[in-house]
């Protein structure tokens, strides 16, 4: 089954998790793109600033019906939210992603085989983070009630 995977960046690459102090001290809005600009020495028109405002604008829009979303740019801010939608004293797993690096894999469309048959997620509530473009780590959260989710084991 062929099967497009994005390559993200190495992880050595990826942009840092600011510390909860450090990330409110910075604007995040893009009504503030200009401050940002100049705060993170980007020109406006280069490629930096696109994959900004393109952040800044997923992160503003309104979530659709039935939706709860939002950005964060903490580890605190990520834990919050969890709590947030999951509520309090909820149990909850942790499940990630593994990407293709960008050296080990020159089409990110591949064949793949199914080795077994995917597992069912039993939840009601999940919530998905997502690493958007940006100068330091920033997630875009979101969670849907009643998602119906399958995990498909990794295999090395």
């Amino acid at each position: 089954m062929p099967l497009y995977f994005p390559r993200r960046l190495d992880p050595p690459k990826t942009p840092r998790l600011l510390p909860r102090e450090e990330a409110e001290s910075i604007p995040f809005s893009s009504s503030q793109l200009s401050h940002l600009l100049d705060y993170f020495s980007f020109l406006e028109r280069s490629p930096q600033a696109k994959a900004m405002a393109y952040t800044l604008k997923t992160c503003e829009l309104q979530p659709i019906k039935g939706e709860v979303k939002y950005c964060t740019t903490s580890l605190e801010a990520i834990l919050n939210g969890v709590q947030r939608i999951l509520g309090p004293g909820t149990k909850s797993q942790t499940l990630t992603t593994t990407y293709l690096s960008m050296h080990n894999a020159s089409d990110p469309l591949q064949n793949y085989t199914i080795q077994e048959a995917p597992k069912w997620v039993a939840a009601t509530r999940m919530v998905a983070y997502h690493l958007m473009p940006y100068p330091y780590a920033v997630f875009y959260c979101h969670s849907q009630p009643l998602s119906e989710n399958k995990l498909i084991p990794d295999y090395p």
